[in-house]
């Protein structure tokens, strides 16, 4: 019956729409035609799902999982529930797929809003392929108004990915130049929270083993820094071919689950095999298939004899099942199995238009193929019901290398033709002329490149996938383009985090040039030597960069300029302290000797901390003005061309207690790094920018340079950049009172150096040094320092930064009572030239006066504290002279002066407050409750963080200026942010919190404050607040 029935609806459809049999291909644009089809189809569909009835057999344990994940999805009340994650895997066939597809089934009846994506394996160069399928259905159907509610800055990032928001708007969205791909991840994150709101949202991403290396990021990205909303992610792959970047990944801790699928049971597969299967038969095919499911029903098809023949020898799979798989295909016609082939060569979900094109067949061939291939389960609708797909992807890996590698070469070259003319993008194309176009074919040289310059800005790695293709495609003899593209190949691959990768293209640039092209040469050999740096290998690059200096003509001035400077570089990245004196002569000479005013600004910035370093604070201070005034006279084209001067002289500036200098600088390199793609040096400019904001005391815009930055370092791949942010990252939790951010991110940075000994090894090591301190640990503080700077005179660090890093070890001895060795650590500070720089001044002064508040020296402790916080004043560091008041206030106490002691005490809690150092504030505010004076508890974090958990820390910060009847400009101005930037942010905080006006968002902050605050009466425990 239900045969019958298939072939007359068949039947009716093909003859339906009117004319013949021997109508041809223009009818596949019949929009009556496609509409019966799609109809039919539906049909046939529904018909075979109900007589496959497919059922989750087993897997008791992992569907008992599945419901509890969703249970803690949505809180009491309806109230959001906290990000939930799960993570299945298992070998091809074990049910991966089914149990993700019952995960989406059981969230939608519970109410849930529930999208699905898929990552296939020609879908592997498109960016974000699996979180597009899933979500821009979805998308399709907002209007406008509503996408606008996500923001300008969101929005524009999200256009770039989703075709259908494009679509939308009515406009492209502008991704930006590449060199910030954690923006495109956050924007992603903050439209998962939207969607989360009010009824929850899961995701369920399938074959993540196939996932682009732009999804790899995301999906790192969302599992370190999970949406802030009910929002459970549920992920399906093969463990053993999953990207070892996402295997390695941390997974949150607390709301995750990973289910291991194992075969079934031999009673589990006579259920899903159903009665009519005798014993003997169940038996033979549990054997085959050894309990797989997925090959168990594929066996199950097919008579027994030839299951166990000589079956296909697919990729993946045992030879039974191939064989399995072969007999499918024997039992269709040539025509259908032309079909099948061309179907199997495209990306999935696919058009029956363009499979026609791909097979090389009429149209109604092509639709009775495709309706006889869905009526046998080979393929199934979408999720659209326009398109189809193979019902599974290793059907189609089957169907695909059954397929002739001849009759594939064709195929793909009908396929690249077929999307050309239907005017596809560039990135859709590549796939299938990488694979079809031969060598020397310019068409598809250029087209490659145009596909690697759409990918460029949101995955690195596809449009390097696409360079390569191009390079490969050049015809022997043109070693000129050969070397441009592989130039080209290696920033790619620098930008995607592959360091090795592009190490070996900038080599083959430098083997290909001849000794006749210096300035090229000189070009690839600092790209290389870049290279080097970043893997740590500051020796190799060292001897680069003087082989290519021998060679280099006398009369090669800038050359070797350049060189020279390069080599500045890599000794002072290097920790090679302080930097040898033939080397700053030569450094000097270039200064002297270039009329290139950019080489020059390079020269002097290095000269700048080659002075520091060496412990000069006079003549680094010298340099920094002349560096200062050639940086800020170049326009910023010129700026570019050598923009590491803006990185050394900003770290330069912020050491020499010149901060607002140094943000002055930083931020003009970090645009122009953002606009050039110069991906290499944003993590050096945006950590450098945390440390001045954390200096100057602006600890919440601190913490968000410090995510940036541990963003921008993760997706670089080295390890020398990570150490730094990480470092960074946990100096200011330290400084905010996170004590346990500041143990992790110590911890990483630590095992980020590695065995290394340099410079940031050693600031790593007393980062956590410090925050084992802070998590009461003394003993570990002293041996942390002791092991990463070398011994007992910290030689790994420069003199001049001793002082700061020495404080936690002058702290530590006092905890542990050893008085007499907190003050070796004192004069250590004061022999290392502290009187140089005010700042420095100031950690001597407080260090001395906690020895001798803690040897009774009460008198002498103040004194001392007091000339700290003119120090600390003068270099402009705020938590300095905050914690200088607290000392004296101590001091005074000690004494028996109480008011004065107040006083101090009160100005220290002040400060502490509009910094944002909420443990050294509830310190001052614990020394001030010791002299019987009330001090009103403070929220322990900010309303609009712990009331409203949708919103990003940025804009918990506004919502609490808002409050407080800030303007709009008042906030852009206390914020440093453009007021558009404000504007946009205070219109996404009302959509998110549900509120039509500022009056009423003002009123929810405040209310959610009066309720936190009573909350909080009982604890004794304060957080300054963030806008005093």
């Amino acid at each position: 019956m239900f045969d019958d029935t298939v072939h007359a609806c068949r039947l009716g459809w093909v003859f339906g729409a009117g004319g013949s049999p021997d109508t041809h291909d223009e009818r596949l644009h019949d929009p009556s035609l496609m509409l019966g089809f799609c109809v039919s189809l539906t049909y046939v569909s529904t018909m075979e799902a109900a007589r496959r009835a497919e059922r989750l057999v087993g897997r008791a344990a992992e569907q008992a999982a599945l419901d509890r994940a969703l249970g803690r999805l949505r809180g009491r009340e309806g109230a959001g529930g906290d990000f939930r994650f799960l993570e299945i895997v298992g070998e091809p066939g074990m049910g991966k797929s089914r149990l993700l597809a019952e995960l989406r089934t059981r969230a939608a009846d519970r109410g849930h809003l529930a999208v699905a994506g898929r990552a296939t394996e020609l879908a592997g160069a498109v960016p974000y392929a699996p979180m597009v399928d899933a979500l821009d259905d979805h998308l399709a159907t907002m209007g406008p108004e509503e996408a606008g509610r996500l923001g300008t800055d969101p929005l524009d990032l999200l256009i770039s990915v989703f075709p259908s928001l494009e679509e939308t708007i009515g406009r492209t969205g502008d991704p930006g130049p590449g060199v910030e791909r954690y923006r495109i991840h956050r924007a992603v994150g903050r439209l998962l929270e939207y969607l989360a709101v009010p009824r929850g949202l899961v995701v369920v991403l399938d074959d993540l083993h196939w996932a682009d290396e732009a999804s790899v990021e995301l999906l790192i990205h969302l599992l370190r820094r999970p949406p802030r909303a009910p929002v459970l992610l549920g992920i399906a792959h093969r463990p053993r071919q999953l990207h070892p970047n996402l295997a390695a990944a941390p997974r949150p801790e607390g709301v995750g689950q990973r289910l291991e699928l194992g075969p079934l049971s031999r009673e589990e597969a006579g259920e899903l095999l159903g009665s009519d299967v005798s014993q003997a038969r169940l038996d033979a095919l549990y054997e085959l298939s050894q309990g797989n499911p997925f090959y168990l029903e594929e066996l199950a098809k097919t008579p027994l004899r030839p299951v166990t023949g000589d079956g296909i020898d697919v990729e993946e799979l045992p030879r039974p099942v191939g064989a399995a798989f072969r007999a499918e295909l024997d039992a269709l016609s040539p025509s259908r199995r032309l079909v099948a082939y061309a179907a199997a060569t495209l990306d999935e979900p696919f058009e029956p238009e363009l499979v026609a094109e791909v097979a090389g067949l009429d149209t109604e061939s092509t639709l009775q193929g495709l309706h006889e291939l869905t009526v046998r389960d080979l393929l199934r609708p979408a999720d659209d019901e326009k398109r189809l797909r193979y019902r599974h992807p290793l059907v189609r890996h089957a169907v695909f290398h059954s397929a002739g590698q001849a009759w594939l070469l064709g195929a793909h070259a009908r396929a690249a033709a077929a999307l050309a003319r239907s005017r596809a993008p560039a990135v859709r194309r590549a796939p299938h002329v990488m694979r079809a176009a031969p060598v020397g074919d310019e068409g598809a040289i250029l087209l490659l490149i145009e596909a690697a310059e759409q990918a460029m800005p949101r995955s690195p790695a596809a449009a390097a996938r696409w360079l390569d293709a191009a390079v490969r495609k050049l015809p022997q003899q043109a070693t000129d383009r050969r070397v441009d593209l592989l130039g080209r190949l290696g920033h790619a691959l620098l930008l995607a985090g592959r360091l090795h990768d592009g190490r070996a293209a900038f080599q083959e640039v430098l083997r290909l040039l001849p000794p006749g092209e210096p300035a090229r040469r000189v070009e690839a050999a600092a790209s290389c030597a870049l290279v080097e740096q970043l893997l740590g290998r500051y020796q190799e690059a060292r001897d680069l960069l003087l082989v290519e200096l021998r060679r280099l003509p006398a009369d090669r001035v800038r050359e070797a300029g350049v060189l020279k400077l390069e080599l500045a570089y890599c000794a002072l990245l290097g920790g090679d302290f302080p930097v040898d004196r033939s080397l700053v002569e030569d450094v000097l000479g270039v200064v002297r000797g270039s009329d290139d005013p950019s080489l020059s600004a390079g020269a002097t910035a290095v000269l700048t901390m080659t002075a520091y370093v060496a412990g000069d604070a006079a003549e680094a201070l010298t340099w920094r003005e002349r560096a200062a005034a050639l940086i800020d006279e170049l326009p910023d084209g010129e700026l570019a061309r050598r923009l590491g001067a803006a990185a050394w002289l900003g770290w330069a500036e912020m050491f020499l207690d010149r901060n607002e200098d140094a943000l002055r600088h930083l931020d003009r390199g970090l645009s122009l790094a953002r606009s050039t793609r110069q991906a290499h040096l944003l993590t050096y400019l945006v950590v450098g920018k945390a440390c001045a904001l954390h200096l100057v005391g602006r600890l919440d815009e601190a913490a968000g340079c410090a995510d940036d930055g541990v963003e921008s370092a993760e997706l670089s791949g080295s390890d020398e950049l990570r150490s730094m942010a990480y470092t960074v990252q946990g100096l200011v939790a330290l400084a905010r009172g996170d004590e346990g951010l500041a143990l992790r991110a110590g911890e990483r940075a630590v095992r980020a150096s590695g065995a290394t000994q340099d410079w940031w090894s050693a600031a790593a090591g007393c980062t956590l040094a410090a925050a084992r301190l802070a998590n009461d640990d003394p003993s570990g503080c002293v041996a942390e320092a002791l092991r990463s700077c070398g011994g007992p005179d910290l030689p790994s660090l420069d003199p001049l930064n001793k002082p700061f890093f020495a404080q936690s070890l002058v702290l530590a001895e006092l905890a542990l009572g050893r008085v007499d060795g907190a003050g070796r650590w004192v004069d250590l500070m004061e022999r290392s030239g502290a009187a140089q720089l005010p700042s420095r001044t100031g950690h001597v002064h407080v260090g001395r006066a906690c020895v001798l508040l803690v040897s009774g020296e009460a008198g002498a402790a103040v004194e001392r504290a007091r000339a700290a916080a003119s120090a600390f004043a003068a270099a402009g560091h705020r938590i300095g002279v905050a914690s200088a008041h607290l000392v004296a206030g101590m001091g005074l106490a000690q004494r028996g002066d109480d008011d004065p002691a107040a006083a101090e005490l009160e100005q220290a809690v002040a400060l502490f407050a509009e910094c944002g150092a909420r443990a050294r504030h509830d310190q001052a505010v614990h020394e001030l409750r010791k002299l019987g004076r009330h001090v009103p508890p403070g929220p322990r974090q900010s309303v609009a963080d712990s009331a409203f958990p949708q919103l990003t820390r940025r804009q918990a910060e506004i919502a609490a200026l808002v409050a407080q009847g800030h303007t709009n400009r008042e906030i852009a101005q206390r914020l440093a942010l453009s007021r558009r930037t404000v504007e946009i942010h205070v219109a996404s905080i009302r959509a998110r919190l549900g509120v039509s006006s500022r009056a009423a968002l003002a009123a929810a902050v405040t209310r959610m404050a009066g309720e936190r605050q009573g909350q909080g009466q009982g604890q004794g425990q304060g957080q300054p607040s963030q806008s005093r």
